[in-house]
């Protein structure tokens, strides 16, 4: 259980739910989760060397290193951390629910939101990328009527950020291919799935915790020696990236994990957390030194022999998995938190769909002023944030748009908001 959809704030009549502490930090990892995503958004055109094979419609003749160092540090673990998050949600969608009402669930919660950023945000960000193309005279007007790209400028032609999306759609079908299974269909079957779906249960010990640790820390740097540009470019499009879809898929059977078996009692310690957090910040550190090599943009071309490679996959996987590791204990860590952080929750699914060509329409005016990079890139941050932020709670909340945003029905009525509400205090999942 984590809160009751936004959707329902200001129509519902009925007493709130008692939040966990857990709760708590989850919401708090998905509000600040939503504002790092715009901070990474921010720094693109005052990066020291920019992100391979993305083509993006603002840049800046100088560069921050203040912008540079937080776009790796969030690049190497702000996917991770949203689909764990996205996994432990979807699990909790998935109890006692038919594989039916389960899928249901995540096309009207997943769904109907993809579809309607296709049909509305991302033709305003072709034209907005085209535009800022043509200002800089990358490309002449005429593309603006044709919409005619090759090369890296046809990486415009994708879902953008709204892959996030397509690939927890896609994610969610295995779910609900087990919940289709003979062994759920029987009473004695339906108890069991109910006995593994219930949380918490019995922790695993410390000594299985950590050896499934170290294979999952395994699986995922054999992911990205097989291909590091899922962290260090950009591959986006259509169809889904075979490698990058492994990658997030990964994560979010971690999140499917915490959920189904409980968090480890020794992950509690305050000692796991400082080790988790010390081993992340010196991976993120070597991680920034080989992005920064000149070696990595010919990484490409490196045989499976090649050390370099090896070594690349291996602190890649290890930023992600000890961050995104960092993160969730100290979120189930965190004290009360004020009403604040429970609003950034409530927009941070809003936040996420809008804040994208938001930030790149103040990007491209910032990049022609004479204003410092940094001071630049600290000013498209925080107005895109507060724009995006401040027009969930000025347009949407409580709106038509809210209801379809969380999953809700269109119609307004207290006997489906009494029922949806007792069913969808469990996690978001995106």
């Amino acid at each position: 259980m984590l809160r009751v959809p936004g959707a329902m704030v200001g129509s519902n009549t009925f007493p709130p739910p008692v939040i966990a502490n857990r709760d708590r930090g989850l919401d708090a990892l998905r509000g600040g989760g939503a504002f790092l995503v715009v901070v990474l958004h921010a720094t693109i055109p005052y990066l020291h060397h920019p992100l391979q094979g993305l083509a993006w419609p603002a840049r800046s003749s100088a560069s921050s290193s203040l912008a540079d160092g937080l776009f790796w540090w969030i690049e190497s673990f702000i996917m991770p951390l949203f689909f764990c998050l996205s996994g432990y949600g979807c699990w909790h969608s998935l109890k006692n629910r038919s594989a039916v009402e389960f899928m249901r669930s995540r096309l009207k919660r997943l769904g109907r939101p993809f579809l309607a950023g296709c049909m509305i945000i991302l033709p305003i960000e072709m034209y907005l990328w085209i535009g800022g193309w043509v200002l800089s005279g990358e490309l002449p007007a005429v593309k603006l009527r044709s919409l005619k790209l090759t090369g890296d400028y046809a990486q415009l032609w994708g879902f953008s950020h709204l892959w996030y999306l397509q690939y927890l759609l896609l994610m969610s079908l295995p779910l609900a291919l087990w919940k289709t299974q003979p062994w759920n269909s029987t009473p004695e079957g339906s108890s069991e799935a109910a006995s593994v779906l219930s949380i918490p249960r019995k922790n695993p010990g410390t000594l299985k915790a950590m050896l499934c640790g170290l294979a999952f820390l395994g699986i995922v740097s054999l992911t990205l020696t097989w291909r590091p540009d899922v962290v260090t470019g950009f591959q986006h499009g259509f169809l889904p990236d075979p490698a990058k879809f492994a990658y997030s898929a990964e994560f979010f059977l971690l999140g499917i994990t915490l959920a189904a078996l409980g968090q480890p009692r020794f992950l509690d310690h305050p000692a796991v957390l400082g080790f988790s957090l010390l081993t992340a910040i010196a991976a993120l550190t070597a991680v920034y030194q080989l992005t920064h090599a000149p070696q990595m943009l010919n990484f490409a071309n490196e045989t499976w022999t090649s050390p370099h490679r090896w070594l690349s996959g291996i602190l890649l996987a290890a930023t992600a998995f000890f961050w995104t590791l960092t993160c969730w204990m100290m979120a189930t860590k965190l004290p009360p938190l004020p009403p604040l952080v429970s609003r950034l929750a409530k927009a941070s699914f809003w936040i996420y769909l809008v804040h994208h060509p938001l930030i790149v329409a103040l990007e491209i005016g910032a990049v022609r002023t004479s204003l410092p990079a940094t001071i630049q890139f600290l000013l498209v941050a925080g107005v895109g944030f507060a724009l995006s932020w401040w027009s969930y709670h000025a347009w949407i909340e409580g709106s038509l748009a809210d209801r379809l945003l969380h999953g809700q029905s269109l119609r307004r009525s207290p006997d489906h908001f009494k029922s949806s509400g007792n069913r969808e205090h469990t996690a978001q999942a995106a």
